[in-house]
């Protein structure tokens, strides 16, 4: 079910959001600061992304998978201006359902933290190569000891 702005409503899903918020809390203290305090999130959707995978499974006993796009050929994100940006985010599946996960979705003009259905964050949210983020993502992991 989602609310009239798109976004999704439910027990689990609420699970979802507030572990993400938690993601994104513990992303901000290494984010640039704006003139006014305000987290800067771009350049890092995808360390965000690998410490949102861990979380979700860890604690929101779901699956959990980067997806992202070079902002090239229709993949990554259409910021709100349109223009076609490169990002990465966090598919989240669970008893048979795929949510879609942004925490720093802020840096093209979204809300800091936000779960859609699939549906909706299509319109906006396309994949790339998995193999490609695949390998980003693996990268990362391995400079934070994650495995």
């Amino acid at each position: 079910m989602t609310d009239s702005f798109g976004e999704v409503t439910g027990s689990w899903r609420e699970e979802l959001k507030e572990i993400a918020a938690v993601a994104r809390h513990a992303l901000e203290p290494g984010l640039q600061k704006d003139a006014w305090g305000k987290p800067i999130p771009g350049g890092s959707c995808l360390c965000g992304s690998v410490l949102l995978v861990e979380l979700v499974e860890r604690f929101g006993r779901a699956r959990a998978v980067i997806r992202g796009g070079s902002g090239e050929m229709g993949t990554g994100a259409v910021d709100v201006d349109g223009e076609w940006q490169g990002h990465y985010w966090v598919e989240v599946e669970k008893d048979g359902e795929v949510l879609v996960v942004d925490i720093t979705g802020d840096q093209f003009g979204y809300g800091p933290v936000r779960v859609l259905s699939v549906t909706e964050a299509r319109s906006f949210l396309v994949p790339g190569q998995q193999a490609i983020v695949d390998e980003a993502a693996s990268m990362i992991r391995g400079e934070v000891g994650i495995k």
